[in-house]
């Protein structure tokens, strides 16, 4: 299956500044719109049978818009989510969540023995992914809009918002655990 993996478009983060933790409904800023319209010309995006998004509002618009573009069907699924901060639900500020994140990146990505990670490893990332991603393996080609660090999953890439890769799935695809 070849999947074109999508970044979200620009969000506008200051719809949810005044509310900590709801960073997920951030919808797209004027410019995000665009880009999402303007992505949806690309080549790459051609003969596509589906489109299939995060949950999270920022890329479910992106997809809307692409989808719609397309003429193509929808679907959401929560495995295309971004990476998560705290799994046990038990960090209650954002300095918490972004003090969890730095971790992350600190460790790599990599639960280390010993440690009480709140975060989400690379190998639970990769877990849901292959999950997800067994849905869909009956289509040729699909648009799966996410974000950054699921898209490092499959490819050493840095994606602007609105980039796209191209990558072909199957069972014996190699997940990246860091990038």
């Amino acid at each position: 299956m070849e999947i074109v993996l999508l970044r979200h478009a620009q969000p506008d983060y200051g719809a949810v500044d005044d509310k900590p933790g709801f960073n997920h409904l951030a919808p797209l800023s004027a410019v995000g719109v665009e880009q999402a319209h303007a992505v949806a010309q690309h080549e790459c995006l051609a003969d596509a049978e589906l489109v299939v998004s995060s949950p999270y509002t920022r890329a479910l618009q992106t997809a809307a818009i692409v989808a719609a573009n397309l003429a193509l069907p929808l679907t959401v699924d929560v495995g295309f989510h971004e990476r998560l901060a705290d799994v046990q639900n038990v960090l209650n500020t954002a300095d918490e969540r972004d003090k969890s994140f730095e971790e992350y990146d600190l460790c790599r990505g990599i639960h280390t023995s010993g440690g009480a990670h709140h975060w989400e490893s690379t190998a639970q990332q990769i877990a849901r992914l292959k999950r997800s991603l067994g849905r869909y393996t009956a289509h040729e080609k699909i648009i799966v809009v996410t974000h950054g660090e699921v898209i490092r999953r499959f490819a050493a890439v840095r994606l602007p918002f609105c980039g796209t890769v191209q990558v072909r799935y199957d069972e014996s695809f190699r997940f990246l655990a860091w990038s």
